[in-house]
């Protein structure tokens, strides 16, 4: 099956519906290529390094709208968020549109690991938007991490110098959130992707949620231009 004809019968998108779409976003679903997919949608690699997501994740599109206008290096760039009426057998039912930035894989699997082992270490509580703190510009992580470089024998390396650095600005991009009311549950290293080489960038805003109630206006301003 085509791109087009999985979209057609996952999301019972008509015809006229995919070419509002890709005339909404400015892409070619056509050529898109299939990322990947979970419990809440698709991500397609949709050319011009860009990535269209469809989910049924209507805090995610929330947050997400709310970063259009709010940039940060370690946050993904969100360009456009919509919404999208469907008909199901019973009932019709919303699909949220995300126009967002491709990135790059984390560079290697010692980085990948690394990271992963750190986060699976504080997975009970969860490093969150909830509980991170910055108090005179030093984090309340910040010596939990050596601690952890410490215990897997990784200190005084070039690459705990490098990690050092990425956790340090996944923490600024976790605060960038805090800081703009966004709620963010969800750190792993599933959900990190890289700009470059040495700037770590949070990807997928799906376990979000937002404080702000004029984010909702934000979203629903976006998504009266995109229901179909």
């Amino acid at each position: 099956m085509s791109v087009i004809d999985d979209l057609q019968s996952d999301y019972n998108l008509s015809n006229t519906q995919i070419k509002k779409i890709e005339a909404w976003a400015n892409i070619d679903l056509s050529k898109a290529r299939h990322l990947g997919g979970g419990a809440h949608g698709d991500a397609y690699d949709v050319g011009g390094n860009r990535v269209f997501k469809f989910t049924d994740d209507n805090t995610e599109a929330d947050a997400s709208s709310a970063l259009i206008t709010n940039k940060h290096k370690n946050i993904v760039n969100i360009y456009k968020v919509g919404k999208i009426r469907s008909k199901g057998v019973i009932h019709s039912y919303s699909t949220y549109l995300i126009l967002q930035e491709r990135l790059q894989n984390i560079p290697n699997n010692d980085i990948y690991d690394a990271l992963e082992g750190f986060f699976e270490h504080h997975f009970v509580e969860g490093i969150t938007t909830d509980n991170i703190e910055r108090t005179n510009g030093k984090y309340n992580y910040e010596s939990a991490f050596q601690d952890y470089l410490v215990n897997e024998k990784l200190h005084n390396t070039e690459l705990a110098k490098r990690l050092t650095n990425i956790m340090l600005q996944i923490f600024d991009g976790l605060y960038f959130l805090k800081q703009r009311n966004i709620d963010f549950y969800d750190l792993h290293s599933g959900n990190l992707m890289f700009r470059d080489k040495n700037t770590p960038v949070i990807i997928d805003l799906g376990v979000s949620y937002t404080k702000n109630p004029g984010n909702i206006d934000v979203l629903q301003e976006y998504i009266r231009k995109i229901i179909i």
